[in-house]
């Protein structure tokens, strides 16, 4: 065996064990763990992250060293915020991606600043447009450069997330402006997920228009017009819908007839046979208007006050299995009508529920103080008797934390304070005695902090 090559083996082991510093200090020893250590400290950094020009500068110097042999190591990159280049040090990053896309297995690339980037040099876009290996996207501040250089991007994305977009061209009226599913078309045979933030413009789709067959997670924050039908013929194996916050803004006696217009376009041109997870607001899931059951649903009442109608018909056609929601609207468990909306939205499919009650100073603004606490709960759990299907039940009581009024004392909190969790796991259970698994919480309690009380294994419940 040879001595050397022995050595140099030797070495290396020793090299690739030591510490990221000890690393960087043998490097200046000898050519071999220079080479090596470039590749090495690659290799183990989840993802490069640039933040300023300088340190932009630094890591370029070391991209070309060593005759540019890292460029094959690197593969995710993200390049911050407050990142803004001179044209110089642009001009550089613009060769090093141009080195970079024979040779590149970089796979993640992230950019939150990306029309003012693009913006820098007239080549930059071309130069990432020209990267083959990328499946993963994260853009912010997405503009008219942007859209080009996805126009003509080489590489076939999977993951695509827009995390805002130029006022510019939000405000465009221009037809060659594509809408959210147009701009995508280059990716439309490979891409799985997609995340937007703001801007969630679509038309209505011509018969060329593209679709995506593989696409299964669409997350929308902020749409501020959710035509469904644009996204379920566009995306028509989608799986996984979450709307993160609603952005949808009209006159409250309008509700109803965007509502109703988008059940009559879904029933026109043909809704999702069923989707696995819904997650958002309740009056977003509502005003989508879906057809289609949807066996997973996490919601909430935030953004818009919920009434049994809506609550009704959101939660009827999806015929959920499991459910998990939340309200500060706790008061709304006082109203029959609430009660049997809940009950005719839910009851004859629900196997796993878990409700939590949102304790705020807002509530009790909005309806009284007087708004009884224990009133609330022994609606809840008679309304559970009306639940023939339940195997897992979860209730939490959250008490949020007001922080320019923390001192004064909410009458849930009160209530709270001396209650028998043990026993209020029981009367659930009581309740639904079918069910393998009972859980009662209080959380954030500002006396108690957080207490649990629970009925059957934890293995049982089956998860969200």
């Amino acid at each position: 065996m040879n001595g050397t090559v022995l050595n140099v083996d030797v070495l290396l082991l020793v090299f690739s064990l030591a510490h990221k510093q000890t690393k960087l200090e043998l490097m200046s020893t000898c050519q071999v763990l220079y080479r090596e250590g470039g590749k090495q400290l690659l290799k183990d950094m989840d993802g490069v992250w640039l933040g300023t020009e300088p340190r932009l500068e630094s890591f370029l110097l070391f991209m070309d060293a060593d005759g540019g042999s890292r460029m094959r190591y690197l593969h995710r990159l993200s390049l911050g915020i407050n990142l803004t280049l001179s044209r110089p040090v642009a001009k550089r990053f613009k060769k090093m991606l141009n080195r970079l896309a024979p040779v590149s297995r970089l796979t993640d690339l992230s950019i939150l600043h990306l029309e003012p980037l693009l913006s820098a040099h007239p080549f930059l876009s071309k130069a990432i447009a020209e990267l083959t290996s990328i499946k993963a996207v994260n853009f912010y501040i997405v503009g008219k450069r942007s859209v080009k250089m996805l126009k003509s991007m080489q590489s076939e994305l999977e993951t695509v997330e827009f995390g805002g977009f130029d006022d510019q061209l939000i405000q465009s009226s221009k037809p060659d402006d594509p809408d959210l599913i147009m701009l995508l078309r280059p990716f439309s045979s490979g891409l799985r997920s997609l995340t937007v933030a703001g801007w969630c413009a679509t038309v209505d789709p011509q018969d060329d228009a593209p679709q995506y067959p593989l696409l299964s997670d669409l997350t929308l924050d902020e749409p501020t017009s959710p035509t469904t039908w644009h996204y379920s013929r566009a995306f028509p194996n989608l799986k996984r819908l979450t709307i993160m916050t609603t952005g949808f803004v009209t006159a409250e006696e309008r509700l109803d007839e965007f509502r109703e217009t988008n059940v009559a376009l879904l029933r026109r041109h043909g809704c999702w046979e069923s989707l696995d997870w819904f997650e958002g607001p309740i009056l977003e899931l509502w005003l989508l208007g879906i057809l289609c059951p949807v066996s997973k649903l996490n919601l909430h009442d935030e953004c818009y006050p919920v009434t049994p109608d809506i609550l009704r018909g959101a939660l009827v056609p999806a015929r959920a299995t499991q459910l998990r929601i939340s309200f500060y609207q706790f008061g709304l468990f006082l109203d029959e009508d609430f009660i049997r909306a809940f009950v005719e939205g839910c009851g004859a499919t629900l196997k796993v529920l878990d409700l939590t009650i949102k304790i705020s100073l807002g509530e009790y603004d909005e309806v009284g103080y007087d708004l009884d606490l224990g009133d609330v709960l022994d609606a809840i759990t008679d309304m559970l008797r009306s639940f023939s299907t339940l195997e897992s039940v979860t209730l939490g009581l959250y008490f949020e934390i007001c922080h320019w009024r923390k001192d004064e004392e909410l009458p849930g909190e009160v209530f709270a304070e001396d209650m028998d969790v043990d026993a209020m796991c029981a009367a659930l259970h009581e309740a639904v005695p079918a069910a393998s698994y009972v859980r009662f919480e209080l959380q954030d309690h500002k006396t108690r902090g957080t207490a649990t009380a629970k009925i059957g294994s934890e293995e049982k419940k089956e998860r969200m």
